[in-house]
Formats: C-alpha cells, structure tokens, sequence
C-alpha cells in the first residue's frame, strides 16, 4: 500500500503532519498576516514538461541540488504556476491570499544575483503520472532587479522545462549561446509555454518534441544513477536525485561533439560516457560525505545493466519523433495528451525495470519503432487522449500477443472497464480504503488501512485532507511489528483532481502531505471493480511515482457524517486491527 513509502519516509518525525506545517514550511514569507516586506524577491512562472501540478519549488542558491532550510520554497497549482496564474488571475502572494493559496507563492527573504529555481514532484497533467526527476533555470538578475527577479506581487511568469534544466550549469553567455544554436534555438524559446503558445491552447510541437527527448532520456539515466547510489536523496547536502548530473554531462557532449541532438540521444556510447561522467560526480559526492560507495562501479550488474539502460534510451528520440512530428501544425493538446501518455507508458515500465530484464520493453520498443505498426500506434495514441483511457493496463501490458495486434484489441486494452466510475464530489466526502490480504501468522501479519476525509465545497476540485492510516508489516501475534509500522496515525494534506472535465468529475486524484519542505504524493485512480469473497469492491490503483499497487473500498465515495479524528488514539478507533495481535 502506499503508505508505507509515507511512514518509511515520516516515521522520525512522528508522522505528526498538519496543513499549518506544510504553510509554514513553504509558501510565502511567514509575517504575520501575510505581508509581504519590500526587501522580499520574488519569483514567479509555470513548470512544464507537460504542464506539473502540485510540483514543489524551491530556490537552489547553493546549486547542490537539494533544498536547505534557509531556502524559499513553494507548490505549483493546478495549472503548473506558482506565485501568480495569469489564466485565472490569482495572485498567491497578495496580503489577503487564503492559506491554502499561499502553498503557491515564492518568496525569498533573500535577495538573489545569480540562483537556480528547481522543480520536483508533482503530477503531469499530460500523462496524469508523477514527474519523476528534477527541472531547473538559472536566474541572472542584476543589480537593478534585472528581467528575471522582480519584488514580491510583480510578476515575471518565466518558464522552468527541460530546455531550461539544459542550460542551468551554463553561466557562459558564449556556451548559452553555442547550446542554442546547436538545438537550432533562440533565447526567446526558453520562456515559451509549448503546450500553449497563444492562450488558446495552441502546441508547439517542436519544442514539445526536443522538451520530452530531453527529460525523459534524462529520467531514464538518473533514475538507474539514483537507483544505484541510494545515499542521495536521503542525506543532507545530497541533491535528490541523479538529474542535476546528467543534464549537466548531457550538455557537455552536445557542445563537445557537434553533433546534433538527435545523433548524441541516439549513441549508446555517448549515452554511456554521460552515464560514467555523472557517476563519477556522484562517487565524489560520496567521498566528501564519507559515505561508502557501491561495490560495483555501474551498479550491482556492472556494465551488462548500463548497456542495457544506454541501449533502451538510445531508442527514446526515435520513438518521440514517431509519436511527435515536429512539422505538424495541427497537432492539438489532445494528440499531445494521447502521445505523451504512450511514451510514458515505456518510461514506467524502464524505470521499474529492477535487475531482471523486462522483456516487455524490448517489445514496446519494437511496437513504436515497426513502421508496419503506424494503425496500431494511432489507435493506442488516441484511446490515451481520453478521460476514460486505462494507462495502467498499458504499462502492465507486454505489448504482444492477441490483446495487442488489431486497433479494436488496442483499444480495449487502452480504455477503463464500463464500471470504472469518476470521483464527483470530494469535498465533504469520505473514502475508507484497504488491503484485502493480511499476510500470515505467527511472523508475517500485515494490515493496511486508510480513511481520507476530504474538506470543501461540492464544487471544488482541490481542498485539504486529514486522514487516519494504518500500516503494520511482518506482525506477529506476541506484538511485533516492522520498524515503521504503525496501528494508526492522523496526518494532513492538500487533495485535487487531475484533469478534470467540465462537470468537475475526474478519474484521479492528487494527495500531498507536506513537512517542512518535504512531500509526499500519490495519485489515487479509479479503475473499476472486482469480486473479493462474494463481495463487490471499488478498484483503485495507487501510484506514488516508485511504485504502482491495488487497494480496495468497499464503498467508494461516501458522506462525511461523524466528526473526523483529531488524535492518533482516535485513528485507531477508526480503523481497528484485523489481525490477531494483541492490543
């Protein structure tokens, strides 16, 4: 269940977690009512890979790829903006801002010359996934404010996206410019919204294109970095993943080789070299930090496993370009939905792919690249650009065999069963949701539960949450249990939708909880129903970014008519053991 990512993470901190927290922690300057002082900066624009709610935003002014707590720090809305969304006209740091909306406002209580924002987390509201990895963009300011930084409640909108993240360890105007021109690029392009050029949701393919082979060739190779060297991202003063190196290698051999973009994400000996290069920033890292590096230079596989993960990004640029033509000036944010969502299918299956190679990979890989395979691919793009499309059938299918090989077949792979229904009303609403198997005695119990009380208005399509969860792995029946299991604990957090459509109904929500400066997020879906013992249950599919799994709720969506736990003790009133440990 996902809440063991939560408690494994949390559990230090006494998992007593509350919206007041999370505010404090990030958003805004913390004077009292909400002032903003004139010796504030701030900033403020849009994360976009496709466009990243929910994202957290920090200012990096040590540039070591991870937040300190001197750092401001903020979300992005549901939009992908932080700070100030031109589309509804919000202002998240005026003085009579909510406190749910000043999650959203970056201000620094420093003033900043040169300092790198950086984007992590949250959801692509392309693909309705985690974004996985990190983005950037260096600011210059200046010594009058310059273009780039402007005093809290002005606003700037500059854009942070792979194209940006490309540039951040470039402080020469003459390698800037160099990179530029060998992307065939102006400095205007960095600030352009691709997914919407003239505020009518008009795409820019091109850039959509060169913005997906970027990142996404970087998240495959950071993710088997970060996967191999497990200190960063769990220490202070290491960057959160592997992304800052790989970009910055990544640029290096584009200036260094004169190759085309295309021609060095295609080479999988220039894709190894970034590999090598970045690891050994990476074991560097390590030496400073006294941490003992991996066995096994390249990973426990050596490099028979960095082949392999060099071999299947060598592929990525070819595939984007298949389901992306640069050239097409009628491609729409729908194509756009239904394309990214095909890719990220094979970018989940790369980055869960864990020791043992996945064959349905290789298949996929096949499926995009075959010419012959341009109906099928169609039919597959464009059940994906659909509300009702079943990206997780995707990703756990093997891309061959009889359910695979005609469009109807694609199709109803592709498409969420007729009782898969969406989330309506959330506020004011409730959902009880569990794990139906509960290991085995004496050693191995385990019992996982979670109730979320979702606060707001019938209309709303994001608020906050408390929410009892309960987690205990390898019970025994004389009372013990895993280190950081717990029988019940209250925490809190902010819930939205994804994507909704024009009556507010979604088939996924986004939960955030926060602590200072740190998050956890999970995608809840629902996929439909099954038959446990006799009994119909509603199917739902948890996605944390790390891992996918099936829970259950026996009712779904239902109202919230008793007064919501306040105390850990009264969580586990709520959701009693069903297990045989005692009390």
């Amino acid at each position: 269940m996902w809440t063991h990512k939560l408690f494994s993470q949390y559990r230090k901190l006494a998992l007593v977690l509350t919206v007041g927290a999370a505010l404090n922690a990030c958003g805004g300057t913390g004077q009292d009512e909400g002032l903003l002082s004139s010796n504030t900066q701030g900033f403020s624009g849009k994360v976009i890979d496709g466009n990243i709610a929910r994202a957290f935003v920090f200012i990096d002014s040590n540039n070591n790829g991870t937040r300190e707590a001197w750092e401001a720090c903020s979300f992005t809305d549901n939009d992908g903006y932080y700070s100030f969304n031109p589309i509804t006209k919000t202002n998240y740091c005026s003085a009579d801002a909510t406190e749910q909306q000043r999650q959203y406002c970056l201000i620094s209580a420093f003033n900043h010359d040169n300092v790198v924002i950086r984007a992590e987390g949250g959801y692509d509201t392309l693909t309705g996934e985690p974004f996985l990895g990190q983005m950037s963009r260096r600011l210059n300011v200046g010594a009058d404010g310059g273009v780039n930084s402007k005093p809290a409640g002005e606003f700037n909108n500059l854009v942070i996206s792979p194209l940006t993240s490309l540039m951040t360890n470039l402080q020469s105007e003459t390698l800037q410019s160099n990179i530029l021109r060998s992307l065939s690029l102006n400095i205007e392009d960095l600030n352009k919204d691709y997914l919407n050029t003239d505020g009518n949701g008009t795409v820019d393919p091109a850039l959509l294109n060169m913005a997906l082979k970027l990142h996404k060739l970087v998240t495959i190779l950071s993710d088997y970095l970060t996967d191999t060297y497990s200190e960063i991202g769990e220490n202070t003063g290491t960057p959160n993943d592997a992304s800052i190196y790989v970009y910055t290698n990544l640029a290096e051999q584009i200036l260094n080789t004169g190759e085309s973009l295309d021609n060095v994400l295609s080479d999988q000996a220039l894709l190894i070299k970034i590999l090598e290069n970045a690891e050994k920033k990476l074991i560097e890292l390590y030496q400073q930090k006294g941490y003992s590096p991996p066995k096994v230079k390249g990973g426990n596989n050596g490099p028979q496993t960095l082949s392999r993960i060099a071999l299947i990004a060598s592929n990525i640029s070819t595939i984007i370009d298949n389901l992306i033509d640069p050239t097409d000036t009628t491609f729409t944010q729908q194509d756009a939905q239904g394309s990214t969502r095909a890719l990220e299918s094979l970018i989940v299956k790369t980055v869960e792919e864990d020791g043992k190679t996945d064959t349905s990979i290789n298949n996929a890989i096949d499926f995009f690249l075959d010419e012959q395979n341009s109906s099928l691919v169609d039919a597959l793009t464009s059940s994906l650009s659909l509300e009702t499309s079943d990206f997780y059938s995707v990703v756990n299918n093997d891309f061959a065999g009889t359910d695979f090989d005609s469009v109807e077949e694609i199709t109803n792979t592709s498409t969420l069963p007729s009782d898969a229904t969406p989330f309506g009303q959330v506020g004011g609403k409730m959902i009880h949701i569990l794990e139906t198997y509960l290991g085995s005695a004496p050693n191995n119990l385990q019992d996982n539960e979670a109730e979320f009380y979702f606060n707001g208005q019938a209309n709303d399509v994001d608020g906050t949450f408390t929410a009892c969860l309960k987690y205990i792995e390898d019970g025994s029946t004389d009372g013990g249990m895993k280190e950081g299991s717990t029988r019940g604990e209250l925490v809190a957090g902010f819930w939205s939708k994804i994507n909704p459509n024009e009556s507010g109904e979604s088939f996924r929500i986004v939960l955030v909880v926060s602590h200072l400066g740190d998050s956890f997020q999970a995608s809840m879906s629902s996929v439909g129903t099954e038959i446990i013992n006799g009994v119909k249950h509603n199917k739902l599919m948890f996605d944390n970014g790390e891992k996918i799994t099936e829970n259950y709720s026996l009712e779904g969506l239902t109202d919230l008519n008793f007064t919501v736990p306040t105390s850990n003790r009264q969580c586990q009133e709520r959701l009693p053991l069903r297990i045989d440990m005692p009390l």
